[in-house]
């Protein structure tokens, strides 16, 4: 499955303000907070706009199912509560996970990158998950599971006179991997 993360309608609808947020959370415990897939793609956006203006970054870290996997993308109702306090433990508490797409592709976005993104960014991010994704499922669901990971394009490109990046991610060197 090739993962290029869309320039969304319905986020560029919320970008210019045509829809409102139902910020709803999908899972909600003591340890876990996700958002549904409405509320992910607006906060994504807010977290867009906030590296244009002041050339921060973040990343966008996308776990899904192969869709070759006996069953098809979507990813199992009873290991979703356990797949997002995973990710969740993964970052810290200014990040935030949700439903990228409802039911078959969780995410996760680590916001307020001061320092830029370090070489060996998506190499940690991708063993951290890997890792959490190992000692938290069996091998049986975790070769099933993938791990994709993005970042925004550079601030040059952000105001460039090219409308059509606006909102594009480009997947990090060598992180598209499976557990």
């Amino acid at each position: 499955m090739s993962w290029a993360p869309p320039v969304a309608v319905e986020r560029e609808s919320i970008a210019r303000g045509e829809l409102g947020c139902v910020c709803r959370f999908a899972e909600e415990d003591l340890h876990s907070q996700t958002y549904n897939q409405e509320a992910f793609h607006y906060f994504l956006t807010l977290e867009e706009k906030r590296t244009e203006a002041t050339g921060e970054s973040f990343v966008l870290v996308l776990v899904d199912r192969d869709a070759r996997a006996r069953g098809g993308p979507r990813i199992d109702p009873t290991i979703t509560a356990k797949l997002f306090r995973g990710l969740k433990g993964c970052f810290r508490e200014t990040d935030f996970v949700g439903w990228y797409r409802e039911w078959s592709v969780a995410g996760a976005v680590l916001t307020d990158l001061r320092n830029g993104l370090p070489a060996r960014t998506a190499d940690v991010i991708g063993h951290r998950v890997r890792h959490m994704l190992e000692r938290q499922f069996p091998k049986r669901v975790t070769h099933e599971l993938q791990v994709h990971i993005y970042e925004p394009p550079e601030p040059e490109v952000i105001g460039s006179a090219n409308p059509g990046r606006r909102g594009q991610l480009h997947p990090m060197r060598g992180v598209r991997c499976s557990s």
